[in-house]
C-alpha cells in the first residue's frame, strides 16, 4: 500500500491511513473474495480526522460489495 507526501505530509498520519484501509478492508465482505482493491487518496486527506476517514473508507467499500457481481 502507498500514500503519497502529497495527499498526507507527515508519515504518522500516512500509516493511521494505511492501518484504517487494511482494517475496514479485513471487516468488510471483499475480504472473503480473492480480487484486489486500489485506493486512491484524492484532495487533503490529512485535514480529515480518524472517525471522518474511517466513514469515507466504510462508505466506499460498502459501495462496492453492492455493485459486486454474485
Amino acid at each position: 500500500m502507498i500514500i503519497s507526501k502529497r495527499t498526507t505530509p507527515t508519515a504518522v498520519k500516512r500509516n493511521m491511513i494505511k492501518r484504517i484501509i487494511r482494517e475496514a478492508f479485513r471487516r468488510s465482505a471483499l475480504s472473503q473474495r480473492h480480487f484486489d482493491v486500489v485506493v486512491l487518496l484524492r484532495g487533503p486527506v490529512n485535514l480529515l480526522d480518524r472517525p471522518d476517514i474511517h466513514l469515507h473508507i466504510n462508505r466506499l467499500f460498502g459501495q462496492l460489495v453492492d455493485k459486486e457481481p454474485r
